[in-house]
């Protein structure tokens, strides 16, 4: 899935509002994080579309495991959340890289989606301990009709 970090991703997906809150955590007090979100052109909200959260990082399983996902899992109208958690306090001067691989990251699951489903993508970079950013993201998606939470462990 890799790709240029200056790609365009495809025409049929839209950006819309993404947020980024590494320089100010003392302000608001929440996690530090990236968010980048993409819909299809088609995506619509649907009473009966799921929600998948799928924890990621850099190695290879990860990437199988939201492959899969996309191909074999995943329908029109359904939203597709991808978590990185970077165990670590988030260096000012290493803000803009982190953002430049959440772009990169988001342009290859737009690309990975050969199947031109009509789905909502988002991509959550948060910066914090891996259990309770995981738990924060599940309570806060609980709000959709169904979730789903994959998690990849490598033995």
């Amino acid at each position: 899935m890799d790709s240029p970090p200056d790609a365009n991703p495809p025409d049929r997906f839209n950006s819309h509002v993404a947020f980024e809150t590494t320089a100010h955590t003392e302000l608001n007090k929440g996690p530090a994080g990236i968010t980048l979100n993409e819909k299809h052109n088609g995506f619509r909200h649907e009473r009966r579309a799921k929600t998948f959260m799928v924890g990621v990082d850099e190695n290879s399983y990860s990437v199988e495991a939201l492959e899969w996902l996309l191909t074999s899992m995943v329908d029109d109208h359904d939203t597709v959340v991808c978590v990185r958690v970077i165990d670590k306090d988030i260096k000012h001067n290493m803000k803009n890289a982190y953002l430049a691989e959440a772009k990169r990251f988001m342009h290859d699951i737009l690309q990975t989606n050969t199947s031109n489903k009509a789905i909502s993508v988002v991509v959550e970079y948060q910066f914090g301990r891996l259990g309770q950013t995981f738990e924060n993201l599940v309570c806060l998606l609980r709000s959709s009709r169904s979730l789903l939470v994959l998690f990849v462990f490598h033995f």
